[in-house]
């Protein structure tokens, strides 16, 4: 193609196709034209990080040309291959694989790759209408804000500062951060309104230290980042990751279209599109909840403070921020300074997956269907003869919707009151099932084990467990009654 700029012949380009045009007067000359020719495509001027097929394969794995499309070719277990992308739903990668000397691009699953460096930036590619690889947008990421101090209801936004919400003093007329965190976050098991204040200052806390280790302020992709994997992914081990994400997703932005279609009118501190596709909730709405009419007594909406994941061990978070100096405070520049491990987990967790995160912020995830996940109580019964897990079943029924994943656990703590053993029933579902039933659920039916321990216990693995579907072939099971099937 034409470059219509002259150029210095004394600086040739290697790329560059000279045409002089010669008269026979040297003075009628012009300086040469580019005529650039772009280099041929390279499979080796991208961005890409070493990897293999997975050599404890028992087969060949695929190279597809689009992610679960046709095949290529087949890849030997063991042989290296070079990740250039992964696609929004980390379940394929894109890959240049080197066959007799022939470079080959194409997908292989998730599963079949093996010793990929974590610290590799693997961009989010995906495929368009004319199976061309494409990068993804990410059109619903956006940075966090600090809240709204509580005690200081009149603050303008811009005056919001972390040093507001590390203000000291609990004496009786003291207005400080400390005195409400305090006075409001106590740890309470079924106490709704806990749970949102308590969400509040470990929100607070992991944001003032998370900006400290990574020289940022959290984004909406950390804080997914780390319920995904502090929250939902150990729950469905055996669904695996794609569940897992997709119930992350669905999660989100059900609470997303719920905020457009409660309020209604946007609140004026924002800008907030009319199509409501990739609004940005309010912090201290998203956060610690918000009314869904001006008549509720309560917060029942919002996303943080429904999460069991932002809430337990919020006192512990509490004293080991407020009892910091402020030397101690400035100190913190890596995870190694993170004493409080459940902190230090909810850090780690967006450390090493904010890439998941993003992906789940990308265009056309805001069409994700609702889904629902919780903890429902199975193989007892309450003193009404109500069973936790068969009374979320009829819920279910006379829903429209259906349980996505379902699996029973068997949680072994020990054999004394303060760790007793127990079981239980995790969801995900299309529909509200109701109250789950865990100890921290206000007006959920409690399972006996909770309070009381078992007289023996099951089999246990090492994690403490063990894990069965009690779904089959659209067939409820183990049955609920007692002495029925167990895993």
């Amino acid at each position: 193609y034409w470059s219509p700029l002259p150029s210095n012949p004394l600086l040739p380009n290697p790329n560059t196709l000279y045409i002089v045009l010669v008269d026979d007067n040297p003075q009628n000359n012009p300086l040469p034209l580019d005529c650039e020719v772009p280099p041929p495509p390279s499979l080796s001027n991208s961005r890409e990080c070493s990897a293999r097929i997975n050599p404890g394969a028992t087969g060949n794995y695929r190279l597809r040309l689009t992610p679960g499309g046709m095949e290529i070719l087949l890849i030997e277990p063991g042989k290296p291959i070079f990740i250039r992308g992964i696609n929004a739903n980390f379940s394929w990668y894109y890959i240049r694989y080197n066959n007799n000397e022939v470079d080959n691009l194409g997908w292989v699953s998730f599963g079949g790759v093996s010793d990929l460096d974590p610290a590799c930036d693997i961009p989010l590619l995906g495929v368009n209408e004319n199976n061309e690889v494409v990068e993804v947008d990410i059109v619903y990421d956006y940075d966090l804000q600090i809240p709204q101090p509580p005690w200081l209801p009149e603050i303008p936004i811009e005056e919001r500062s972390l040093a507001l919400w590390r203000t000291k003093g609990r004496g009786e007329n003291d207005t400080t951060a400390e005195k409400w965190a305090y006075d409001h976050c106590l740890g309470i098991a079924n106490d709704k309104e806990d749970w949102q204040n308590c969400t509040l200052i470990v929100y607070v806390v992991y944001y003032d230290i998370f900006t400290r280790i990574n020289g940022r302020v959290p984004k909406l992709s950390d804080i997914l980042a780390t319920t995904y994997v502090v929250e939902v992914l150990p729950a469905v081990r055996q669904a695996g990751r794609e569940l897992a994400l997709e119930a992350l997703t669905g999660n989100y932005f059900g609470v997303v279209r719920a905020y457009c279609e409660y309020l209604g009118i946007p609140p004026t501190q924002v800008d907030i599109p009319e199509n409501c596709d990739n609004k940005n909730i309010p912090i201290n709405d998203l956060v610690h909840g918000y009314k869904l009419s001006n008549t509720a007594s309560e917060k029942e909406g919002g996303h943080l403070w429904t999460l069991q994941a932002w809430f337990k061990e919020g006192t512990s978070i509490r004293d080991w921020y407020f009892t910091l100096t402020d030397e101690q405070l400035e100190a913190i520049n890596s995870l190694n300074g993170v004493s409080n491990s459940r902190l230090f987990n909810l850090l780690q967790a967006a450390d090493e997956n904010q890439a998941i995160g993003i992906a789940q912020l990308t265009e056309g995830k805001e069409n994700s269907e609702f889904l629902k996940w919780a903890n429902y109580a199975y193989g007892f019964e309450d003193e009404n003869n109500i069973n936790g897990y068969e009374t979320a079943l009829s819920k279910l029924e006379n829903n429209t919707g259906e349980i996505r994943h379902c699996s029973m656990n068997l949680y072994f703590y020990g054999l004394t009151a303060d760790l007793p053993g127990g079981e239980d029933v995790f969801v995900i579902t299309e529909v509200y099932l109701g109250e789950p039933s865990t100890h921290d659920q206000s007006g959920a039916v409690v399972p006996p084990w909770v309070f009381e321990p078992y007289a023996q216990t099951a089999p246990f693995n090492s994690n403490g467990y063990l894990e069965c579907p009690c779904l089959e072939d659209g067939q409820r099971y183990p049955d609920s009654r007692p002495g029925a099937r167990r895993c």
